[in-house]
């Protein structure tokens, strides 16, 4: 999301990442990825809840789709950021709302690796 940020503005697309990270990971987070885009506590994971974005099992967790993926960023230098009291097992996904809040899409991660491509997400958006 972070590269397409211009191409959200200009379209008024506000976009918000949401967590349920310690606030100081929270702070860590935003200083050393600098990102362009508001990043939001859900201590006790309501948003996540309201969603639909549940805990899943380890075989789904770590499944070859995720282990595949970390190889992948392994090999070109990236190293996995494992927060303290992270929740492994917690799905995330991407929300889409009508800018009138009624309605709009729910993308849920199948794994850790899941994500739509940012095309897709546009995709969407333009049908609004």
């Amino acid at each position: 999301m972070r590269e397409h940020a211009g191409q959200l503005d200009q379209l008024g697309i506000g976009v918000y990442a949401v967590t349920f990270e310690s606030q100081s990971r929270v702070q860590d987070h935003q200083s050393e990825d600098d990102l362009p885009f508001p990043l939001l506590r859900d201590p006790g994971r309501k948003a996540y809840q309201r969603f639909g974005l549940g805990r899943q099992p380890a075989t789904t967790i770590w499944g070859p789709t995720t282990l595949l993926y970390y190889a992948r960023q392994l090999l070109r230098g990236q190293l996995p950021n494992r927060a303290e009291g992270a929740d492994q097992y917690q799905l995330g996904g991407d929300v889409l709302l009508n800018p009138d809040g009624n309605g709009g899409t729910i993308y849920r991660s199948a794994n850790p690796a899941d994500r739509p491509s940012v095309e897709s997400i546009l995709r969407q958006i333009r049908k609004f």
